[in-house]
């Protein structure tokens, strides 16, 4: 009986041996939590700490966006809606709608910062003005936001999220952020609207 089991004590050390190496050799790279959350950015070939654009990406300026909290708006005709959004991606309709409807309607039944953003290949997504700038080193995060006086929104160990409310500058303060030597990448933070929470 002791032949046995260590028969199999020996045989288990082996699997386990097999699947560890399997696991460790074959998985697909783990990221931190703070590295490439966004599904429009990818590591480059050369280095797996160099992030670069997978998709390009346009924010509609003249887009209207509306997050609708409650059912007041969705008697409108001829609008897309997804999830609690209601969008145009030309104003038309809803914006006429909404003007009219502002008087009847509690203004904290619905947000309206919001734009779309085309995605080449894909549906279009949703930006409240949100984008996350990733960092070579974590140490020059204050010193960045104090040479370009931003205020983070949410921050991780190797990038912070800001938020304008200026949608037209945005292409272009992104553009400024890319190019500064400290800075490893700069992506919008981008809602999916056709996700539903469960």
């Amino acid at each position: 009986m002791a032949g046995i089991l260590r028969f199999m004590e020996d045989n288990m050390k082996i699997i386990s041996f097999i699947f560890i190496t399997t696991v460790i050799f074959f998985s697909p790279e783990v990221l931190t939590e703070d590295e490439l959350k966004n599904e429009f950015a990818t590591s480059s070939s050369k280095s797996n700490s160099i992030l670069k654009r997978k998709n390009e990406i346009t924010i509609l300026q003249d887009s209207v966006v509306i997050m609708s909290k409650a059912t007041l708006l969705n008697d409108i005709p001829d609008v897309t809606r997804v999830g609690s959004f209601i969008f145009e991606e030309t104003p038309n309709k809803l914006i006429n709608i909404l003007n009219n409807k502002t008087q009847s309607i509690n203004n904290a039944s619905y947000e309206t910062g919001f734009r779309l953003v085309e995605v080449t290949g894909k549906n279009n997504l949703i930006t409240d003005g949100s984008f996350v700038v990733y960092f070579k080193d974590p140490s020059d995060k204050q010193k960045f936001n104090s040479d370009y006086q931003l205020q983070p929104k949410y921050e991780m160990r190797n990038a912070n999220t800001y938020k304008t409310n200026d949608f037209k500058a945005l292409p272009a303060l992104m553009d400024i952020l890319k190019n500064d030597q400290r800075v490893q990448l700069v992506e919008l933070d981008l809602i999916n609207p056709y996700i539903v929470l469960q």
